[in-house]
């Protein structure tokens, strides 16, 4: 694959995340307790609570659309190798 191949980003927004730090931080503990438990997919968590997982990032926002719980979830793709 050539770079060029690889679509530019859409950004959708032009203000910076905004939220409570506290929900950051149950975030982050929720993902240093299992992240290995989800290599390999995508996970969307809200205030330290996993709402779903999924091999494709599309399915899984498509699902959480569906159930009315996008608002304030993070998308977090651990198929990267960090």
């Amino acid at each position: 694959m050539r770079n060029n191949d690889i679509p530019k980003p859409i950004i959708k927004g032009t203000q910076p995340a905004t939220g409570n730090s506290a929900f950051k931080l149950k975030n982050i503990e929720w993902l240093q307790q299992h992240h290995q438990e989800y290599h390999g997919q995508w996970i969307a968590l809200h205030n330290g609570q996993l709402l779903g997982a999924h091999e494709s990032f599309v399915e899984l926002r498509q699902v959480l659309k569906n159930l009315g719980q996008l608002k304030s979830t993070i998308f977090i793709n651990l198929k990267v190798n960090v």
